[in-house]
């Protein structure tokens, strides 16, 4: 139905065609693999995350159990200086906020900070919370298999997915190039054995119609192109030989017309010439319009 409806000649609708299954082909892939990568590396980064929260956890046991906030501050502050990580704080099983650290170097934080009314945790915690590429993981610190503490962390794959969006911007100039090049090598190929053995049997085509017979169409390929090249030019032949046939009896009977008037010419001379020695005349009678000529 594309093709029927799009104008021009079989090398652009081929090539138009061939554009366009490798664009769709090469696009579904690319879609594919952005949402297959950005689902295995934010679930890595969830599983580090939570990997790491753990490790702080075990560390954290005894600085919750002495109340040494020093240590455990100086851990948070550890935590939350990684990239993703936009803050870390403990609570307690009570409820109560034992320490906490922000990451104020992220982005979503410098500009909550400037606000006088959003420099405590709670707030920080309640806007940074409504951002959609924020999640969120929670450990507990055991004692005896006992939740004394929870870690708090609050992690932003918004980075990892500018980075899978800028590797799927390159894979997509990328496949542009690849579809441009293969694209021309598959029509390079299409025209040498097929468009080329086409144009000559139009040419062909276009020296029967014009009554040439002589020169036959030069066979390229021993494939159905070279077959049907064979078979043109049989056909050329077959029509030539009938043509030279034709031409030979209609001179035929053009003689044998000649030959005809000049021996009816010759009776008729021989009858008017008997007609007078015998002193005679002849008459004709006319059926359609009842005359008698004598």
């Amino acid at each position: 139905m594309i093709l029927n409806s799009f104008r021009g000649k079989l090398g652009t609708k081929f090539i138009f065609l061939t554009v366009l299954l490798l664009s769709v082909t090469m696009s579904v892939s690319a879609l594919y693999m952005y949402k297959k990568q950005n689902s295995a590396l934010i679930d890595n980064l969830k599983k580090q995350a939570r990997v790491l929260a753990q490790f702080v956890a075990s560390m954290s046991l005894e600085s919750v159990v002495s109340h040494d906030y020093i240590s455990l501050n100086r851990y948070m502050q550890n935590l939350s200086q990684i990239e993703d990580v936009v803050y870390s704080y403990v609570v307690s099983d009570q409820g109560q906020f034992l320490t906490s650290y922000v990451n104020r170097k992220h982005h979503y934080i410098k500009p909550i900070i400037k606000s006088q009314n959003a420099r405590k945790l709670k707030n920080i915690v309640r806007i940074v919370n409504q951002q959609e590429s924020v999640f969120h993981l929670s450990v507990p610190i055991l004692l005896d298999d006992k939740p004394m503490a929870h870690i708090k962390i609050a992690i932003d794959k918004s980075r990892l997915s500018k980075l899978i969006q800028s590797t799927l911007v390159t894979q997509f100039i990328n496949g542009l190039v690849i579809i441009v090049v293969l694209s021309l090598f598959i029509y390079s190929i299409f025209r040498i054995n097929v468009l080329k053995p086409i144009k000559q049997l139009i040419l062909g085509a276009q020296r029967i119609a014009s009554g040439n017979l002589t020169e036959a169409v030069t066979v390229r390929s021993k494939d159905e192109f070279g077959t049907l090249t064979h078979s043109f030019n049989l056909m050329m032949n077959t029509l030539g030989k009938s043509i030279d046939q034709s031409n030979k009896a209609m001179d035929e009977l053009q003689e044998l017309n000649k030959n005809l008037e000049k021996r009816v010419a010759e009776r008729t001379e021989r009858l008017e010439l008997a007609q007078k020695i015998a002193h005679l005349c002849h008459w004709d009678y006319q059926v359609e319009g009842h005359r008698i000529l004598a």
